[in-house]
């Protein structure tokens, strides 16, 4: 009979355990990436545009999309993976807007986050500048209307609320004033300044890619056009020359 050494042994025992495992994992279903989570993308007040009122609290329909916005960002996915099943009336099609069609070189990868301080935002990033962190609530004290009585004419604001009509979990970046002079709250994309708040939420999204504006106008200002696995969107950057 012939013999095996030692390594001819290993070798046989891992590939008697290796085969069968290989092939109960190739019978196994292919796992679905996680659905995109929309409602960061979403406004957290109704709009009113004239008589009209727009709500964009929550994903909406439109032409096989699925979109979320809060009028500085708009995201899309398809329709088929069920996150909005509402539309919304009066609303002119989302999806006509030229920026979307416009190529304007490659695709290339988000930058690494180096956020930084600019004396024109101080606005915090973190809570949007109310104070407090999503999910918001009404004030209970001056119902979210951010004044309580008035005084020589001019409205009070509320002593809860500190005038920002939000309740709820204050944020620990600005400590809940809504401000956050002397830290650093806008990220740099390409030519385009964006507040922090959306470099996280944009972050999140997989395979995240980004491409440099075009149209008329200057570069800092215009739309900044991203992509992602399963969807694309158009974020507005910050004028910081006003």
């Amino acid at each position: 009979m012939a013999k095996i050494n030692r390594r001819e042994a290993i070798g046989w025992l891992g590939s008697c355990l290796l085969v069968p495992s290989l092939r109960l994992l190739s019978g196994q279903p292919e796992r679905k990436p996680p659905p995109i989570e929309l409602a960061d993308f979403c406004a957290d007040c109704v709009y009113h545009r004239g008589s009209k009122k727009l709500d964009f609290r929550a994903p909406f329909l439109q032409s096989g999309w699925t979109y979320a916005t809060d009028g500085s960002v708009a995201i899309r996915i398809s329709a088929d993976q069920e996150q909005g099943q509402r539309a919304i009336a009066h609303l002119p099609e989302v999806g006509a807007l030229p920026y979307w069609q416009l190529e304007s070189g490659r695709w290339r990868n988000w930058p690494p986050r180096r956020w930084i301080e600019h004396p024109r935002c101080d606005w915090c990033p973190i809570c949007e500048g109310t104070g407090y962190l999503r999910p918001r609530k009404d004030c209970p004290r001056c119902n979210g209307w951010g004044g309580c009585g008035w005084e020589g004419g001019a409205e009070l604001p509320c002593e809860i609320c500190r005038g920002s009509g939000y309740a709820g979990h204050k944020c620990p970046y600005c400590d809940g004033s809504g401000h956050a002079a002397g830290r650093p709250t806008v990220q740099q994309v390409g030519p385009a300044a964006i507040s922090g708040r959306y470099d996280l939420i944009l972050r999140k999204l997989p395979d995240l890619r980004w491409q440099p504006a075009s149209g008329a106008g200057p570069a800092e200002l215009l739309p900044l056009r991203f992509r992602f696995s399963g969807g694309d969107g158009l974020l507005m950057p910050l004028d910081l020359t006003r």
